[in-house]
């Protein structure tokens, strides 16, 4: 087996961040159904002119992937084209990082990807990256309001979706007082923001009694909803359900401080033992009084959707002074579930096929075929499987 070096060893490869966290199968183990994963493997090495297979390599996840949050995209990328040219298409080193955060913004939606780039390990040539033993990594590149307003606002759920799910925060071993630092203390109060708003609209949309199981999936599924991948063949049919078996504790970690929060409030929020190997149950009260509560917690684009805007201006939603009385009335709104998946439904379609487009101009032709045709084989073959248990 080859030695690992940590996931936050790539930060020293590239400029200082502001925020970096790991995300993906790469950094959390999922069930393996069939040999398609190490088929994904094999095709993401070719791709990058490596032949070694993934079973000779014993490596089952091939890439890693991140997301550094940066103050200023546009310094970020001309400092990183210097030192990491072999990163960028190279038709980005030709136009320059004014066209890397030109096609992020006014295409993709404020996230520009590095893909398919080969692990070197440093000194150890048979270094392997993190806890997947990766020999590639992938890494977005959005800047730290962009991220925050994502994960507040709800914006395109790009972002925020992936951090909906559990995450490896990233430091360097020298930073110790990282999360001391004031972009720090911005982002992980966005988090938990997001972690509420992604809560309350899973319980909206949850029964009165659901497994812990279903909480999980509503959980994990919110930004696959919509996702154009998913339409256009290019996503594992079976990713949620993946995500949600094989995160589970992580998934539970992550939502406990905000689930408990819900239970102290007035949303009856409780746990029930289950029978046999099933687990628990949960149940929650489903009156107005805690759909008000719920809604609280739902970014201004959501309750705009729900139609409660109030007053001009061009914002998505209320503002903070009406927000509550918002609220309120969304509470009253028979078709609040159905309303608010759909809007969740619109917003992860555009900013997917807004991302679609921005990667296709940003990759290379023979990087993006290659990771095209890795994903479209594993959408393929999750159709004749199986979903984890």
């Amino acid at each position: 087996m080859e030695s690992t070096t940590p996931l936050s060893a790539v930060l020293d490869v590239v400029p200082e961040v502001e925020h970096a966290f790991g995300y993906g199968s790469g950094v959390f183990a999922q069930p393996r159904a069939t040999a398609s994963d190490d088929a994904h493997a094999d095709a993401v090495r070719r791709a990058s002119g490596d032949a070694a297979s993934a079973s000779a390599r014993g490596t089952p996840n091939a890439m890693v992937d991140y997301v550094f949050a940066v103050r200023s995209p546009l310094e970020w990328h001309a400092d990183n084209m210097r030192r990491n040219p072999s990163h960028y298409a190279p038709h980005l080193r030709a136009l320059g990082p004014a066209a890397v955060v030109a096609i992020a913004d006014r295409v993709g939606v404020g996230v520009h990807f590095n893909t398919l780039v080969p692990w070197r390990g440093g000194a150890d040539a048979g270094a392997t990256l993190g806890p997947g033993h990766a020999t590639h990594y992938k890494y977005g590149v959005v800047s730290l309001d962009t991220l925050c307003d994502d994960l507040t606002e709800w914006r395109s759920l790009f972002v925020a979706g992936r951090m909906q799910k559990p995450v490896a925060a990233l430091a360097k071993d020298d930073d110790a007082r990282s999360a001391a630092r004031p972009a720090a203390r911005a982002v992980a109060a966005a988090e938990t923001a997001n972690l509420r708003a992604a809560l309350a609209a899973a319980l909206l949309t949850l029964p009165e009694t659901f497994s812990a199981e279903a909480l999980r999936a509503a959980l994990c599924g919110l930004s696959y909803r919509g996702d154009a991948r998913g339409w256009l063949g290019a996503e594992d049919r079976h990713k949620v359900a993946r995500i949600a078996a094989g995160s589970a504790a992580a998934i539970d970690a992550l939502y406990a401080p905000v689930a408990a929060e819900a239970r102290a409030a007035s949303v009856g929020l409780t746990r029930v033992e289950g029978n046999g190997t099933r687990g628990c149950a949960w149940g929650q009260d489903k009156s107005q009084a805690s759909a008000r509560f719920l809604c609280r917690w739902l970014p201004r684009s959501a309750l705009g959707a729900l139609g409660e805007r109030t007053g001009p201006g061009p914002g998505p939603g209320p503002g903070p002074d009406d927000a509550d009385a918002a609220a309120a009335r969304a509470a009253t709104r028979r078709d609040l579930s159905p309303t608010l998946l759909r809007h969740v439904e619109v917003t992860v379609r555009r900013s997917s096929l807004r991302q679609i487009a921005a990667s296709a101009l940003a990759t290379s032709p023979a990087k993006a075929a290659a990771y095209a045709a890795a994903k479209f084989a594993k959408s393929a073959a999750s159709r004749f499987r199986k979903p984890p248990r």
